[in-house]
Parts: C-alpha cells; sequence; structure tokens
C-alpha cells in the first residue's frame, strides 16, 4: 500500500523499506541468494554453478568451495552463491564491484549479499534489495507496472496540464 508517496506494509501497518548500504562497510564477497534455485536439485545445481566459473558457495554460515560440499540435502536457508571475493581499496575496484553486482543480480533481481569480514570481528552478512519488503512479515511489494494504477481511481489519475501562460 502506498500513502503520501511511501510505501506500507497492510499486514503490520510499518513502513518498507530498501536497504541501502551503510557507510564504511568493506565487502570482501558478493554472494547471490540462491536457495530458490538450490531447493529443486542441489547437486545439478551446484554442478551449473561449477561450469559457468564460479568457485563457492555461502553455505551454513560459512563461505566453502563447491567441491566441498559434495551431495547436498536441502539447502539452508543462508545458501547463497559468492560471487566475488572483493578487497576494496581506492578507486580501482568499482568497474570490478560493478561487474560483480551486475552478475549478482542476474542470478538474483531481488537481492544481493555483502560477506562483511574485518580484522578481529566475526564476519556478517548484510543484505542489499532491489524491491521495498517488510524484514518482520516478509511482505514483499509486487514490482511496480502501468497497470498498478488505473485511471478511474481518484488518487491514480494524473493533474490537469496547465495552459501556457
Amino acid at each position: 500500500m502506498t500513502r503520501n508517496g511511501r510505501n506500507w506494509c497492510a499486514k503490520a501497518r510499518t513502513r518498507l523499506r530498501r536497504n541501502s548500504s551503510p557507510a564504511g562497510t568493506d565487502a570482501p564477497g558478493l554472494a547471490a541468494p540462491a536457495e530458490a534455485l538450490l531447493a529443486q536439485d542441489p547437486a545439478a545445481t551446484l554442478g551449473d554453478f561449477q561450469r559457468q566459473g564460479f568457485l563457492r558457495v555461502y553455505w551454513n554460515g560459512e563461505m566453502q568451495d563447491i567441491e566441498e560440499i559434495g551431495s547436498p540435502a536441502p539447502p539452508p536457508p543462508d545458501a547463497a552463491l559468492v560471487i566475488d571475493r572483493i578487497i576494496v581499496r581506492g578507486e580501482n575496484t568499482a568497474s570490478r564491484l560493478a561487474d560483480s553486482l551486475q552478475t549478482a543480480l542476474r542470478i538474483n533481481p531481488d537481492e544481493v549479499r555483502a560477506i562483511i569480514t574485518r580484522p578481529g570481528e566475526e564476519t556478517s552478512v548484510q543484505a542489499f534489495h532491489t524491491r521495498y519488503r517488510n524484514p518482520e512479515t516478509g511482505f514483499l511489494l509486487p514490482q511496480l507496472t502501468p497497470r498498478h494504477f488505473p485511471s478511474t481511481l481518484h488518487w491514480a489519475r494524473a493533474l490537469p496540464a496547465r495552459a501556457p501562460a
């Protein structure tokens, strides 16, 4: 539901957000969530990923080589394909990061995860979403199209054009 130009969750009556990058994060790993792809046939999907040149997955809270997984049972909820490991050092990483993001969004157009490792701290995972969602309830706003704005609704009508002065 949209009110005053802001998106709201109808169930929880809370505002929907898109996660954006927090300031000062170092992201050594970019990953594309792959739970839906792995749910049907995990072994075949992992083999496809390997044939495409991907080497690692984020599996059960740690980065592992695809070969180490063997014949997986149902994938864990945090299963993600590691696209690239990046050490952020100045401006030279911008094009590589852009290519990695495009690849991750090809695999999962709704979400990209950054696996953040800082010396002396635990590894954390930060999710970035391309669509509005409510993290508490899981409500996901569908991709907006022109059919979501019919001209018969009073709030969806365009303002009349002004005559030139």
